[in-house]
């Protein structure tokens, strides 16, 4: 289970300068003439110049102006670029990097784009000498894998060339905007062209263009439905439909959510019986009523989707999430001190009320706490992971997920872009933690960001969600303490018979373990469901303060279970998927 503490820090406001974003269609590449054969740097393939029939103005008209004509490997997409003249500043491009919720580098093949998702570009352009003009013209050009070419126009804010990147704001960067329309799962590459129309040496050209490949992956979607939670006369509360569908896009690669609201439901663990204080109308309920709650949630929403869902061992990320809120009357405690904010299981999170996902009090990424709300963090975490991210390692160092940073924060050069408040922040200007960390101010980092791409688009499932066998929970006190499973024995493999406790009652269902489920420690088989299952041995989800009582324990669907399970049903029913 994993414990969030939630922590409020704040941000610089960053200019953003949207650019014009212009569709053209590219041919294939190439010219003929004389001039530089030498590669630009990123790649691409320069051909040789053509001589137009005057010079520019300004130019020395001894060195005929001439054209470089590039096309992206694999596209028909060109770039062309002016040359001769003597004009060259020294201008050079020092980094180019995407802007999707995340920073990623554009040169590194590891770097992945969610289609259908409003992208941004920073374009870094420096100079070794000082008071160079800002070249008024940039371009980024993309292209696809049937062929057809977009143009985005780049603009910057600067009139002078900066002779460092300024890695904490954009102000001194070229920056341009793809819309989300725009942005395919054909697209395969880019190039980018700085002063692309004033005629200078073919080695400044060089410095001024960049080219290399990216793989957008099919735009992801996510099924949710909410049940808020009703307890003596109080229920929960989250954010609209519209706000709540904001936040999860702002932080996550999905392109879009359907998000359906029903009626509240009160779980059967809490019964103003079981809380273990009641004080001034606050019921404080135990870790284990959080991890029963949590369990019959799961359950509920497990069952709503199809058999052809239900019967894929990889189904687990195609399956509807559901989301439940309790109200300001009920509490739950954390082993070792703190309240619980929010726990996640399999396909299920809940988490305390929240309606508001902004601070609008805090107006910069640099100071003060975070820009988003309390309620809103905790819940980011837990959908994380719902979508296959276990903890990062910051605050906590049991059962870290070992995919993402090892110091638990966003990497060295790492920066993100909040496309709900406008802003621009990195590494440069503060400190940054994953949000599935326990370390101050939290952001996606790009290598969660990545892993949760893989994870939907099904290229996680042979090693599965790190969270998919684990309950996770986050705390609002002053401890961080997680629960979850532990690797201690083999898991259970193929298809299983899974046991939740409803009502008091354990109630079957046919399906498949989370991959990362355990024997279990405290049972030696599954006779405590029922003494005809004695001898069959048990798995189970073990949180870090022991099984959790309502299941889910899992028994494998040998002939043999099968048969003695049909035999405890009732007259007319059968096992269900």
């Amino acid at each position: 289970m994993y414990i969030f503490l939630t922590n409020r820090a704040g941000l610089v406001s960053a200019i953003i300068l949207l650019a014009t974003l212009m569709t053209a269609c590219g041919g294939a590449g190439g010219g003929s003439g004389s001039g530089s054969s030498t590669p630009a740097p990123g790649g691409g393939t320069p051909t040789t110049p053509t001589t137009p029939t005057t010079p520019l103005p300004g130019d020395d008209s001894t060195v005929p102006v001439a054209t470089l004509t590039r096309s992206a490997s694999g596209t028909g997409c060109t770039v062309t670029q002016l040359t001769g003249g003597k004009g060259d500043y020294s201008l050079e491009i020092k980094d180019v990097s995407w802007l999707q919720v995340v920073q990623q580098d554009m040169v590194d093949t590891d770097s992945r784009l969610a289609a259908k998702k409003e992208t941004r570009v920073r374009i870094d352009v420096t100079t070794s000498r000082t008071g160079v003009p800002m070249p008024a013209s940039a371009k980024l050009v993309l292209g696809s894998s049937t062929g057809a070419c977009q143009t985005v126009a780049l603009t910057s804010a600067a009139t002078t060339a900066p002779t460092a990147v300024d890695r904490a704001t954009l102000t001194k960067s070229y920056v341009g905007v793809i819309p989300a329309g725009q942005l395919a799962a054909d697209v395969v590459s880019w190039q980018v062209a700085v002063d692309d129309m004033r005629a200078s040496s073919a080695a400044a050209a060089d410095r001024l263009y960049r080219s290399g490949t990216i793989e957008v992956v099919p735009e992801i979607t996510e099924n949710i439905v909410v049940r808020p939670i009703t307890f003596q006369g109080q229920t929960g509360v989250l954010p609209s439909e519209a706000d709540l569908k904001a936040l999860l896009k702002r932080t996550y690669p999905h392109n879009d959510f359907t998000i359906t609201y029903e009626a509240a439901i009160t779980p059967t663990p809490l019964k103003p019986e079981n809380a273990e204080s009641v004080s001034g109308g606050i019921y404080t309920f135990s870790f284990q009523r959080a991890t029963d709650t949590i369990a019959e949630l799961d359950f509920q929403c497990f069952d709503r989707s199809p058999l052809e869902i239900k019967m894929d061992p990889n189904g687990l990320r195609r399956m509807t999430k559901c989301f439940s809120a309790w109200p300001s009357n009920i509490r739950f405690n954390a082993q070792g001190g703190g309240n619980l904010g929010g726990v996640a299981l399999g396909t299920s999170l809940m988490s305390l009320s929240f309606s508001s996902v902004d601070d609008s009090s805090v107006s910069s990424p640099y100071l003060g706490g975070h820009w988003l709300n309390q309620g809103a963090t905790v819940l980011g975490h837990e959908f994380g992971h719902v979508m296959a991210l276990g903890h990062a390692s910051c605050g906590t160092t049991d059962q870290v997920d070992s995919d993402l940073y090892p110091d638990g924060r966003i990497g060295t050069n790492g920066g993100g872009y909040d496309t709900g408040r406008g802003y621009y922040f990195s590494t440069a200007g503060g400190s940054f933690s994953d949000t599935m960390s326990y370390c101050g101010k939290g952001w996606t980092s790009d290598l969660a960001y990545r892993k949760v791409m893989a994870y939907k688009n099904g290229d996680l499932d042979a090693a599965a969600p790190t969270s998919s066998a684990r309950v996770m929970a986050r705390e609002t006190g002053d401890h961080d303490h997680d629960a979850h499973a532990k690797q201690t024995a083999p898991s259970v493999q193929g298809m299983v018979i899974r046991f939740y406790k409803i009502k008091g009652v354990w109630v079957p269902r046919l399906g498949y373990a989370p991959p990362n489920a355990v024997a279990s420690g405290l049972r030696q088989d599954a006779s405590f469901i029922s003494p005809v299952l004695k001898g069959i041995s048990v798995h189970t989800i073990e949180s870090h303060y022991g099984e959790l009582g309502s299941g889910p324990y899992f028994i494998k669907a040998t002939p043999q279970a099968l048969a003695l399970v049909k035999g405890l049903l009732k007259p007319g029913e059968v096992l269900k998927f």
